[in-house]
């Protein structure tokens, strides 16, 4: 398990209706917190150059498109999660705003946010990263790279990344 690996500076668990909300403060600066009492789901690096909303956005698409948070689940509130997280409410609203903007969650007024239709999002998303592949070979292959360089290109990219996961 990939925690073990890490010094642990802080651990804090609390329950929101059904889900289990872990917060681990890695000692490099790394915040990271799970949902569902599975383990190391959302990653929060406060040494990145990306916003951190920006970061949050991003691993609650990876969860929702996963399927690792279910349609209709209640997230837990802005004022819970910016608490656990030690970060101001407005950056965990405007997170759940974008969020929301691109129907990854939903909001009730009154009883919180919710995940959406992973399943139409996936395909949505899917279709998107299809035409950036389409993109990227045409200009690989314009910089003259050959089929099977490409195909070799793409397995060294798995081998390193499953390494990589091995490692945890």
């Amino acid at each position: 398990m990939c925690l073990f690996k890490f010094f642990l500076d802080k651990e804090c668990i609390t329950t929101y209706n059904t889900v289990i909300v872990l917060i681990v403060l890695i000692h490099n600066g790394t915040l990271r917190f799970t949902l569902k009492g599975g383990f190391v789901l959302i990653k929060i690096d406060n040494n990145s150059s990306k916003a951190i909303y920006e970061q949050i956005y991003d691993e609650m698409a990876k969860l929702i498109l996963s399927g690792a948070v279910k349609p209709d689940e209640q997230l837990p509130s802005v004022r819970e999660l910016a608490g656990l997280l030690k970060i101001s409410p407005n950056t965990i609203q405007k997170a759940y705003r974008f969020l929301e903007m691109d129907n990854y969650i939903y909001t009730i007024r009154g009883k919180g946010n919710f995940v959406g239709n992973a399943e139409k999002l996936r395909s949505i998303h899917i279709e998107m990263l299809k035409k950036e592949l389409f993109k990227l070979i045409e200009t690989l292959q314009r910089a003259g790279m050959s089929d099977d360089e490409m195909l070799k290109l793409i397995k060294e990219i798995l081998d390193k990344k499953n390494d990589q996961e091995d490692l945890c």
